[in-house]
């Protein structure tokens, strides 16, 4: 995990994590433990992972995702964080979600971020700082089975993910006892990098053009944080957007 930046904790913060990868491991670990020392590197904020809703569906596990602080990633849930829970918020939000991991292949960086436009809104309105987090390394810890856009596997795989939510991104890893085969992520590193706050006045009720511009000025600045850490971290990576 990489800073760039102090957060005020007088403030809060929607941290916008790119890309979702298969499992979002890198967030995880980053925001939902104290393995990379979150608290002592940003002192006074408190990270709080957005995850699907039907996350705390199932009992046991619902407690094992509710022990990371974890919250749901609906705009009820969010709202409240950002208005009930006073300051030094920091909402992590992978912002691709389910269609982002579709397309987690190893050397590929696809990021569906053009037609995401809800959680700036929800900045504006509630003067909630966003914060790019660009994790190199996301996308290489399994291998997905080819499902090129138009194949027969990713039509079925996004009407499997309208239908329940989720995508089934069909997935190789390691073993526990063998490299080859299995379930466990291959020994990749991601690197984590947190970029810089960007400000936003609080507007109760945003205009069309408030919401563009900011979207715009978020999307720029995700772009330069990826081009300054990409010499070090992902030289041959290539960022696309759609």
């Amino acid at each position: 995990m990489i800073k760039t930046a102090d957060l005020d904790p007088n403030k809060n913060y929607i941290f916008g994590y790119h890309p979702h990868g298969i499992m979002c491991y890198g967030a995880f670990s980053c925001f939902g433990t104290e393995g990379r020392n979150f608290s002592e590197v940003f002192p006074d904020i408190t990270p709080r992972l957005l995850t699907l809703e039907g996350q705390f569906w199932f009992p046991l596990h619902r407690e094992h995702v509710m022990s990371s602080g974890a919250c749901a990633a609906t705009r009820e849930s969010i709202e409240w964080l950002l208005t009930k829970e006073g300051k030094g918020n920091a909402l992590i939000l992978v912002i691709g979600g389910a269609a982002e991991a579709l397309d987690a292949h190893p050397g590929d960086v696809n990021l569906v971020l053009n037609r995401r436009r809800g959680f700036v809104r929800l900045a504006l309105k509630h003067g909630a700082s966003l914060v790019p987090v660009f994790a190199f390394g996301e996308n290489d810890i399994y291998l997905q089975m080819d499902n090129p856009q138009g194949s027969l596997l990713r039509q079925i795989q996004e009407k499997i993910k309208s239908f329940m939510g989720f995508s089934t991104p069909l997935i190789r890893g390691r073993g526990m006892f063998q490299y080859n085969y299995g379930l466990l992520p291959y020994r990749k590193p991601i690197t984590v990098i947190i970029g810089k706050p960007i400000d936003v006045e609080k507007i109760p009720e945003p205009t069309d053009d408030d919401i563009k511009n900011l979207h715009q000025k978020y999307i720029d600045s995700l772009t330069a944080l990826f081009e300054e850490h990409k010499v070090k971290h992902g030289p041959n990576l290539k960022l696309i957007l759609s």
